[in-house]
């Protein structure tokens, strides 16, 4: 009983350990099962979610884009609601997920209502009394146009009924922020989705056996979606999870995704955000969690369904274990006798066992080094090999052949001497070592290192040959390429077309090119080896290294020029380039230098050098001389300037009064004809001055926001008389003004498009004017256009065109004569599309009409940039416009103190006159608050106008007081300065008189005058 004892007790131990064991990695796996099946649910129901809602948030950004609804936001109110229900109607129509659509307003007014019914999407366009509540609204405003807003998701109230009889469904509201139109809010786009659906889904998707185990839970941890529908009401559970379950809920509401198993029972979960997969588009009023729980219950009874069949196969098997150890001790006893027989069987055995053990031990060194072993019977010629042997020579998959196998595989060239290296192996019975090529199946060769060595009996007699293969292609190919290289590199170093040397750390050769010993005066590069390269070094250099040519490598660096010394005594310069060699500890091993011989170069560097700075001398004295001639000339400009446009004022200037008297028909034409004159020479004068700043540089682009449809049309208003006058067809075509403002000159622009449109009128005597601007390309940053202008005028041939853009020049001499013109528009024109980047072209035919045209790109600017200001109108009163106006005009010439008088004084103002600076201050301060406005020439003797003006600005008695300078100057410096000096601001000469009154309206307004002193000056 003992003996049985002894073996039932650890076998029912053993059996016992096992079932514990595979109970546990059972109930292990399960739960791992579990778990997996849990987070694959939280993950697909998560996407099942976001992703069923992706299709209202994708309708409601949908909405905003179609045109129709962007229509609505631009028309009246009526029909603005009748496109919205329209399309708010489709969408229900298309879409029964939807309970309803509202339109609105930014009070919370609803503007449309589309309720979903059984007969189809049921449309309310009256307003509605009841506004939204007052939580949608705060969310409605905290929106940015184009944003939504997700609502939190509203459960209907146990046995609550819908509209139509049914039971009421959930409802997920969702709010789009529609955008601000013409300064004013559009309002919001609301869609009541049916949520029953999403849950529907969401249940849908629940893995077959996790019913009980998923629920969907807002954030304040109510039942959206529970195993149990009766867990679920409006608002809150009763009760609720955190409730419930508050440490479980703790760390769920914590955390945006996990998996925890508590005492509760196993806890997934996964945050749930729409704002997060859509970031800055969606903004939402709750999160949801998608939970799965399995109870503590079900995981016990999980694993008591893995423990009961294991523990009735345990007992079974005890039982039949205590069978069979009963029967055991009757076998024993008939083992313990076969024991002797088996004494002498486990010594061989033993034996089998160790050679075996060893054999491993041999193949697992062999595979490990690569190494394959062979062995051939010399009797048979049978050879025998490992599989890593039969790789090497390419030996068929049999695991023996025949030595002709082998033989058949072998380099033709090899296969002699290996078969004579074999031979005398075997009649010597030494060992013996070879390298040879064997030809691989895709016609490769393959360099195997094979060894070996006889195996011979006691008697003496040789039973074959055994040893070892080992591949050693790479090893070769690399041999055959540092041969290579070292071939390349002694090819190289040989033919070097510059010097090259290699010193050790005290400057001494170790090796060297022909042209090194060339460059030095050795005969050959061998007379150089041992000796030192510090003795052609310049002295200097020797001296402050002390011959330490290592120190030299390391602080110079071994990069410049170096000057040295030939074995004949010649001296030469070389461009030195070095690096130093070190071995694995740093140390300095070699210098490898190369050497270029720069003397004939430094030589004429250096003559270059004194070449260059006789040069730059010339070049400085030859650009003062240009800045003084281009000062004179801007000089010459200003002065020439003033001096035309002083009688030129007077004479436009009085002619505008002149036309404004009571005159005789004839003498209005005179006085017209006067003023056409007049201009004319003025355009003239601008022309030129325009091309002289052009060629001496002065003229500059000023780059600001402008309306092209405006500009364009201040020229058709200017032109389209003269056209009409002469019989012409004027037609402007421009693209819709789709670009909004550009960014870019448009004075400028308008002087070109003006010089071209008027030479086309100007040279057509019958037929059409066109003018047309296309876009060649347009972006979100800048528009590309094309102006173009045509005419079925008189057109210019073929050899008149390459001058056609020269000043002063006209395609025909006679035009001049025919029609007048200085040849400088279309010079200027050319130059100032040039300077805003573009080409100006031209195509004509004689008889049949000309084309110009020119491309420029203009950036769409922001709206908040400055807008170039435009020409406005006026409104011109029927009466005086200066009444009571006391006005100091200060001018150094009588005429245009007497053009200046008669202009305002007709106005009403009462002016007081000033021959200088220098008057104008006494006048100011004798007469203290008099004076509304000074009207201040520039250029005048005693004290000119800029000074004048400075010392009225320094005045604090008279720092207020507002001046208007008058200037014959159009230079940019002159405007700067005028505006430095402190002017309010200034008119160009000749005046244009009513440019005049509307400025001086902008500072002072007009007041009536006291009776009897209208035009009368105050007193001297």
């Amino acid at each position: 009983m003992k003996r049985f004892l002894i073996l039932y007790l650890p076998a029912v131990a053993l059996v016992g350990l096992v079932t514990v064991g595979v109970s546990l990695t059972l109930e292990q796996i399960h739960l791992d099962k579990l778990q997996a099946a849990s987070a694959n649910f939280i993950t697909n129901g998560t996407e099942v979610l976001l992703g069923t809602l992706d299709t209202p948030l994708g309708h409601l950004r949908g909405l905003i884009r179609e045109p129709a609804i962007q229509r609505a936001f631009s028309v009246d109110e009526s029909e603005a609601r009748m496109l919205m229900a329209e399309h708010l109607q489709t969408l229900l129509y298309r879409n029964a997920v939807y309970q309803q659509a509202r339109w609105l307003s930014e009070d919370g007014e609803e503007l449309v209502r589309i309720n979903q019914a059984e007969e189809g999407p049921v449309v309310s366009l009256s307003v509605l009394p009841e506004p939204s509540a007052p939580i949608e609204m705060r969310r409605l405003s905290e929106l940015q146009p184009g944003q939504i807003d997700v609502a939190r998701l509203l459960l209907p109230a146990p046995g609550a009924v819908a509209s139509d009889g049914g039971p009421a469904e959930p409802i997920l509201r969702l709010m789009i922020r529609l955008p601000v139109v013409m300064g004013r809010s559009q309002g919001a786009l609301a869609l009541d989705l049916k949520a029953q659906p999403l849950l529907d889904r969401l249940r849908a998707g629940i893995p077959v056996g996790h019913e009980q185990y998923a629920m969907l839970l807002n954030q304040d941890g109510d039942w959206l979606l529970a195993p149990q529908a009766e867990m679920i009401r409006e608002g809150r559970s009763r009760p609720p999870l955190v409730e419930r379950f508050p440490h479980e809920w703790a760390r769920i509401n914590a955390e945006s995704a996990g998996q925890i198993q508590t005492s509760s029972g196993l806890w997934s979960w996964s945050r749930v955000d729409p704002g997060a997969r859509h970031p800055g588009q969606v903004q939402t009023a709750e999160t949801w969690t998608l939970v799965s729980h399995v109870s503590a219950a079900a995981l016990w009874q999980m694993r008591w369904q893995q423990w009961w069949p294991l523990i009735l196969i345990a007992t079974s098997a005890l039982v039949l274990l205590g069978v069979g150890v009963h029967f055991y001790r009757k076998l024993l006893l008939e083992k313990e006798l076969r024991e002797a027989e088996l004494v002498l069987v486990t010594a061989q055995q033993r034996a089998e066992a160790q050679l075996q053990f060893s054999e491993e031990r041999l193949r697992l060194a062999t595979d490990a080094a690569d190494i394959g072993v062979w062995y051939l019977d010399t009797r048979t010629d049978r050879l025998e090999w490992s599989e890593r042997c039969r790789v090497h020579l390419e030996l068929p998959p049999a695991p023996e052949s025949s030595l002709q196998d082998f033989y058949d595989r072998l380099h033709p060239d090899d296969c002699v001497r290996v078969e004579a290296l074999i031979d005398t192996t075997v009649r010597q019975r030494t060992d013996f070592a070879a390298e040879y090529r064997i030809v691989q199946g895709d016609g490769r060769l393959r360099w195997i290192s094979a060894f070996g060595r006889p195996y011979i009996n006691p008697q003496g007699a040789l039973l074959g040959l055994g040893g070892v293969t080992l591949d050693i292609t790479q090893r070769k190919q690399a041999e055959a390429n540092l041969r290579e290289s070292e071939r390349r590199f002694r090819e190289l170093f040989e033919n070097l077309p510059i010097a090259y040397q290699a010193v050790n750390a005290q400057g001494r050769w170790l090796d060297a090119n022909q042209k090194m010993a060339d460059l030095l005066g050795f005969e050959t590069p061998e007379g150089m080896l041992g000796r030192s390269f510090l003795d052609h070094l310049d002295v200097s250099l020797r001296e402050r290294f002390n011959a330490d040519y290592r120190r030299l490598a390391e602080e110079l660096g071994i990069d410049g020029e170096v000057t040295l010394h030939r074995r004949d005594g010649i001296v030469l310069t070389a461009l030195l380039a070095g690096r130093v060699q070190r071995d694995r500890q740093g140390r300095f091993l070699r210098l490898h230098c190369l050497l270029i011989d720069i003397t004939e170069r430094r030589a004429m560097a250096d003559e270059i050098l004194a070449l260059n700075v006789d040069l730059e001398a010339r070049v400085a004295a030859r650009t003062a001389e240009a800045e003084a001639a281009s000062r004179a000339k801007s000089q010459f400009l200003a002065q020439m300037s003033h001096e035309i446009r002083t009688p030129m004022n007077a004479v436009l200037g009085l002619a505008q009064l002149l036309a404004h008297e009571p005159l005789a028909p004839d003498q209005h034409e005179m006085v017209n004809r006067i003023q056409g004159a007049g201009q004319s020479l003025l355009g003239i004068i601008n022309d030129i001055l325009d091309i002289s700043k052009i060629e001496s540089g002065q003229l500059r682009i000023e780059w600001r926001l402008f309306h092209l449809d405006r500009l364009l049309a201040r020229i058709d208003s200017l032109l389209r008389s003269t056209a009409i006058a002469k019989g012409l067809e004027l037609h402007l075509s421009v693209p819709d003004d789709t670009f909004g403002q550009v960014l870019g000159d448009a004075l400028r622009l308008e002087q070109i498009l003006v010089n071209l449109i008027g030479n086309a009128i100007k040279f057509t005597e019958q037929g059409r004017v066109s003018v047309a601007v296309t876009i060649l390309s347009l972006t979100t940053r800048q528009a590309r256009l094309r102006f173009a202008v045509s005419d079925t005028g008189i057109g210019i041939a073929a050899e008149g065109l390459d001058q056609l853009f020269e000043p002063f020049t006209q395609a025909d001499t006679s035009i001049s004569r025919r029609f007048g013109g200085t040849g400088l528009g279309l010079s200027i024109s050319q130059r100032l599309v040039a300077l805003m980047g573009g080409t100006i072209r031209v195509e004509s035919t004689p008889g049949v009409g000309s084309r110009f045209w020119f491309d420029l790109s203009f950036e769409r600017a922001e709206a908040t940039m400055s807008e170039a200001p435009s020409p406005t109108v006026t409104a011109v009163s029927s009466g005086p416009r200066l009444s009571g106006v006391r006005v100091l005009a200060v001018d150094d010439s009588a005429l245009n103190r007497d053009l200046v008088e008669r202009a305002l004084t007709r106005e009403g103002a009462q002016v007081t006159l000033a021959n200088d600076g220098q008057q104008a201050l006494d006048l100011l301060r004798a007469h203290d608050h008099h004076f509304d406005l000074v009207l201040m020439d520039v250029q005048m003797p005693v004290l000119d106008g800029l000074a004048t003006t400075r010392l009225i600005r320094a005045d604090p008695d008279l720092r207020a007081l507002p001046v208007i300078a008058l200037t014959a100057g159009v230079l940019p410096e002159e405007q700067q300065a005028i505006h430095e000096a402190g002017a309010d601001a200034f008119l160009p000469k000749p005046l244009h008189l009513r440019g005049l009154v509307d400025t001086l309206q902008r500072f002072v307004p007009a007041r009536d005058p006291p009776v009897g002193t209208a035009g009368a000056a105050p007193p001297p």
